[in-house]
């Protein structure tokens, strides 16, 4: 699988990940500003940019609703939120740093095939059901 199906794959994996959990979270909500660009939030955790977080799959259209997404985000009381974008997709990295966003974190793309994967349990877990 070349880099470009893995980015593919994980878009899609992202992208309802996300829409799961801003529609489901208490509290949650998702917005779509603009084709292929989800935005959720949870007031709940206003400075937690992983539960209030963009996933773009055109930087162009991320670009054209980004002031609608920070104003939509303060609107909730949400101080702090990220954006995914495509690795290597330096002309969002670009205009994001230049509307004051600061790059944080360059996560890898991850792939394996299932049959490859060492799954054996480590140790016992210990599961609390009144948390």
């Amino acid at each position: 699988m070349d880099d470009a199906a893995l980015a593919a794959i994980q878009l899609r994996a992202q992208t309802a990940f996300y829409r799961a959990f801003g529609e489901h979270a208490p509290g949650g909500e998702a917005l779509e500003p603009a084709p292929r660009v989800l935005a959720i939030r949870l007031p709940e955790r206003p400075d937690r940019s992983f539960c209030n977080a963009v996933v773009a799959a055109d930087a162009r259209a991320l670009l054209t609703v980004r002031d609608e997404l920070a104003g939509w985000y303060a609107d909730g009381g949400v101080r702090a939120w990220t954006v995914w974008t495509r690795p290597g997709d330096e002309a969002a990295a670009a205009v994001l740093a230049a509307a004051g966003h600061v790059h944080d974190a360059e996560p890898m793309l991850m792939a394996a095939p299932v049959d490859e994967l060492d799954l054996a349990p480590r140790g016992e877990l210990a599961i609390d059901d009144e948390a």
